[in-house]
């Protein structure tokens, strides 16, 4: 028996298998990976630097916590810093899609889609 006797031949998916293969459950294009390490950020045109702790990142998105409020259709600019220094920052726009202030309201959990730089 064949691999592809495991797939729909319509389609050539198999939605249990893939999500076995690929390890999750969810309809993304891409995995989000968590990933603790710091991010900067500021607005276009600003040199006021704000700071945060990423929670999560893809290969299109990025989700982040801070202290400073921003809002849902901001764009922002940020810059991603690795763990080690061998590994370049990850400079990007992103689309502010999504914010939720923690019950205290110390914190913003912030998520964006990284735009296209064409």
């Amino acid at each position: 028996m064949t691999i592809k006797s495991f797939y729909s031949q319509d389609t050539l998916s198999n939605t249990a298998i893939d999500s076995m293969v690929i390890g999750r459950d969810d309809k993304r294009n891409f995995i989000r990976m968590s990933i603790e390490s710091e991010v900067s950020f500021n607005r276009p045109g600003s040199n006021e630097m704000l700071a945060g702790k990423t929670v999560d990142l893809s290969a299109t998105g990025i989700r982040f916590i801070t202290q400073s409020p921003v809002n849902i259709g901001e764009l922002l600019e940020i810059e991603v810093k690795p763990g080690v220094d061998l590994t370049p920052p990850l400079i990007s726009t992103m689309a502010v899609v999504r914010v939720t202030q923690s019950e205290d309201g110390k914190d913003y959990d912030v998520a964006g889609v990284m735009q296209d730089k064409s």
